[in-house]
């Protein structure tokens, strides 16, 4: 901020050069088609005093995300095609002002759709926000209307809005997502949950939210294509890899990735030399076996059945 004292005759010169500055702070903004951290104080507010955090996004492999089919199209449609095909979608009146709902258990690759979210958003020239609390997302959507087309993300949402009841921090946020100053704009919130069934209904109706994609654990399918891509050259590409991945399907990827890696050791325990050190199959497989108290550890004890999608319960479908 620049102040000082001028005579009358010189305001016409002042607001010139004021305009000038909004044209240049609106269009060739620091901050605009990046990908950045924005963090939110106890009260909701952004805290300036900490600065904002420029996200470094050179390490993102966009391969090691794997899903399943479904989830994968389920994403590709209702997240990056906005952002892939900007121009198209506004020459097809499809609003870019969107809410997407990533619903899924810990560990099943929601962070990871984040980074290679941010990474598409800089490649295409949408700038992306990340802020640290749900509470915070009033004030990023007033932040990321000076940079649109925008991506904001939040993760957790249930910390917020959960509970039968509404509340004034509930409507809070739903007033921020659909309020009058959302619309028209060209922002995308994406928010994440590891608990859909907590979340208060009013937040789940069409409107509100133009897409819940539930992030599965990897089918049998995905799991192959995760085993390969963590063995890398070390698994032979005649190699069909069906008892592991059967034996895997289900689990998140971190576990299918340490399957992998004691697998390497069981090849090392069993050859002599690295000229013929492949991991195969059965050695996938006995990782697997060996895990499987490690596992149990992890499965959620819930009384509902678990069998049901969770999307479907919070829904009372």
């Amino acid at each position: 901020m620049l102040t000082g004292e001028v005579k009358r005759k010189h305001h016409d010169i002042i607001r010139k050069l004021a305009d000038i500055t909004r044209r240049i702070a609106a269009e060739e903004s620091i901050y605009r088609n990046k990908a950045i951290q924005l963090t939110v104080n106890d009260d909701g507010g952004i805290d300036w005093n900490n600065g904002i955090l420029f996200t470094a996004l050179s390490g993102v492999v966009p391969d090691e995300l794997v899903f399943s089919e479904t989830t994968a199209v389920q994403i590709n449609t209702s997240l990056w095609t906005i952002i892939e095909q900007t121009e198209r979608c506004r020459k097809h009146k499809v609003p870019l002002k969107r809410g997407v709902l990533m619903a899924g258990k810990y560990g099943t690759g929601k962070s990871l759709t984040s980074a290679v979210t941010a990474l598409k958003a800089v490649e295409n020239g949408w700038t992306f926000l990340s802020i640290g609390r749900v509470s915070g997302l009033s004030n990023a959507l007033h932040f990321a209307r000076k940079y649109q087309p925008c991506v904001i993300f939040a993760e957790d949402i249930d910390r917020v809005i959960s509970g039968e009841e509404r509340d004034v921090q509930i409507d809070d946020v739903l007033n921020a997502i659909d309020g009058i100053e959302s619309k028209g704009t060209e922002i995308m919130v994406v928010l994440t949950t590891n608990h859909v069934e907590k979340i208060n209904r009013a937040m789940l109706r069409p409107g509100r939210l133009d897409a819940v994609i539930e992030i599965t654990p990897p089918d049998p399918q995905a799991v192959r294509r995760l085993v390969r891509l963590y063995g890398r050259s070390m698994i032979a590409a005649n190699d069909p890899l069906e008892k592991c991945s059967d034996a895997l399907a289900g689990q998140i990827p971190a576990m299918i990735r340490e399957c992998t890696e004691r697998a390497k050791l069981y090849a090392i325990g069993r050859s002599e030399s690295d000229r013929d050190l492949m991991i195969t199959d059965e050695d996938v497989y006995n990782a697997a076996i060996g895990m499987k108290p490690h596992m149990d550890l992890l499965e959620t004890r819930a009384d509902v059945d678990e069998r049901e999608p969770t999307i479907r319960r919070a829904l009372g479908m």
